[in-house]
């Protein structure tokens, strides 16, 4: 059965071919900009798809329309004569099943990934989009075969309807594969890049076929789940309906320590790591009094559920930085054995020690050099330890202070703000001494300090201050003197500074004016050209 549309096609004119070179051209320059591997993958199919339709049409140029044979006669008679070219037939055929599926696929392309996905950013689930393209492909192979053949459809219908059955029956399991699939895309349940759980499976989706889902798990292992299992299996979506995730943590606290005490070193861990939200603001709840312990509750917020592992171990090292501070106890449970002998010689050596290193490090700082050993001796044993993980901060630029800082070991960046603008000034190590202004007179924090390594501190507070002025009161006309010339430096480095940025102005001021007379094309200052 002829047609003229068809005629027109396998003749090699008509407009048509305009339109698949047009869509050549436009497969051609997606993927020469797409950024999405599966689209890029997908216009050089169809690039090649359309190269094959053109080398089938040049052959088919080639090839006679039809050939010497027989041909019946109206009497009945088999006399010689021209019959159609099977061969054309067959070529014909196949560049035009060619022809229809290269212009499916670059149709779908063009619509699906450029004009839904990437202008309107609305997804369309890979088995939906193969469903459709094979579907309208089949009924096209239908029509060609109709109009381009003398095949007998009804036929091959009957003999298809029994295929079915029979291949129904051997592939029950493949088959359920696939509509489950198909249900999981149309209900959007996940998408590729979701973190999820199935059963005791978890991980980020990288691929949904026909068959399976795949999923990568944090150990950078493959999993490949069949469809049919996913489809009678709890799901969790962690990226739905936002990738904020809610975090748990519990701990337990030694029952000599007030709740309110442990929940402010809680919220303040939870402050100083770094992924954890701002707003929702964590929230400790205290939920068990336990055999030997109470135990605390804490939910915080993060961004994303692929970094809750690295997030969770921050989370809580700088718990266990900020409960040492507090001098908060984890206990250990009571049916432990401590095989480890603690005399009190041995705490008395530990502690000596420590009074030890606090002492050279007093006697070596300026504003002590007036203290006996005796005094700088009994100040240390009134200093206490302190810790603090990288990236807490240690000390806030206008926070009131009211203690000395000695770096034990570790360091810390210091930052001064101004005008809403940050900048590092210093990165001081061990024996570096932070905050002598603030204990003597309980001035505000000028700087932001902040651990950039694990950093033990020895303190020196007011009160532990206060006793050694008690037994020497000239300690403090000595140490304001001290004081009082490391301030003037500071004013005298802050006035150079400010010198030295008005002339960098007045000079930065001068070169743009410059600039601005030499790019209109004057030469003369501004006085002259007035």
């Amino acid at each position: 059965m002829d047609n003229p549309f068809v005629e027109q096609l396998l003749s090699g004119s008509g407009p048509l071919y305009l339109a698949l070179g047009a869509l050549t051209l436009a497969a051609l320059v997606v993927r020469a900009f797409s950024s999405d591997e599966h689209t890029r993958r997908r216009a050089l199919f169809v690039v090649g798809l359309l190269l094959l339709f053109a080398l089938l049409q040049i052959t088919l140029g080639q090839i006679p329309e039809r050939t010497s044979g027989f041909v019946t006669t109206p009497a009945g008679q088999r006399v010689p004569g021209l019959v159609p070219n099977p061969i054309y037939e067959l070529v014909g055929v196949a560049a035009l099943i060619v022809g229809l599926l290269a212009l499916l696929l670059a149709g779908m392309l063009l619509f699906i990934d450029i004009f839904l996905v990437r202008q309107l950013h609305f997804e369309v689930p890979n088995i939906l989009r193969d469903v459709t393209a094979s579907a309208l492909f089949f009924v096209g192979v239908l029509l060609i075969l109709y109009y381009r053949t003398d095949l007998d459809l009804s036929g091959l219908f009957t003999t298809s309807a029994v295929l079915s059955i029979v291949i129904g029956l051997a592939l029950q399991d493949t088959l359920g594969n696939l509509f489950s699939g198909l249900a999981l895309q149309t209900e959007r349940s996940f998408n590729v890049g979701d973190w999820v759980r199935f059963g005791e499976r978890e991980g980020v989706v990288t691929d949904i076929s026909w068959r399976a889902t795949k999923l990568r798990t944090r150990s950078n292992d493959l999993v490949i789940i069949p469809n049919s299992v996913i489809s009678k299996d709890t799901l969790i979506n962690y990226s739905v309906p936002t990738r904020v995730h809610a975090v748990y943590g519990r701990v337990g606290v030694h029952y000599r320590h007030p709740p309110a005490d442990v929940i402010a070193a809680l919220e303040e861990a939870a402050d100083q790591t770094e992924g954890v939200l701002k707003r929702p603001r964590a929230d400790v709840r205290t939920v068990e009094f336990g055999d030997f312990a109470i135990t605390y509750l804490i939910k915080y917020w993060i961004r994303d559920y692929a970094d809750l592992e690295d997030i969770s171990n921050y989370f809580m090292t700088r718990v266990w930085y900020s409960f040492s501070r507090r001098g908060i106890e984890i206990p250990f449970p009571i049916r432990n054995v401590y095989m480890r002998q603690v005399t009190p010689e041995t705490i008395a050596a530990e502690e000596a020690a420590d009074d030890e290193r606090i002492y050279q490090h007093l006697r070596g700082a300026d504003i002590f050099e007036a203290l006996t050993e005796t005094e700088a001796r009994s100040l240390a044993a009134r200093a206490r330890r302190e810790q603090y993980f990288v990236g807490e901060t240690v000390l806030q630029q206008g926070d009131p202070g009211d203690s000395l800082y000695i770096i034990d070991a570790g360091r810390v960046e210091v930052v001064v703000s101004h005008d809403g603008r940050s900048e590092k000034i210093a990165e001081l190590g061990p024996t570096a001494f932070i905050g002598e202004m603030a204990l003597m007179t309980g001035a505000e924090r000028t700087a932001t300090v902040r651990a950039v390594q694990p950093t033990h501190f020895f303190v020196v507070d007011r009160e532990a201050f206060r006793q050694t002025l008690q037994s020497n009161p000239r300690l403090a006309d000595e140490i304001s003197g001290i004081l009082a010339q490391r301030q003037r430096e500071l004013e005298e480095t802050h006035a150079a500074l400010d010198r030295a940025a008005a002339a960098t102005e007045e000079e930065e001021k001068r070169q743009i004016l410059s600039r601005i007379w030499d790019f209109f094309g004057f030469r003369g200052s501004a006085e002259e050209i007035s």
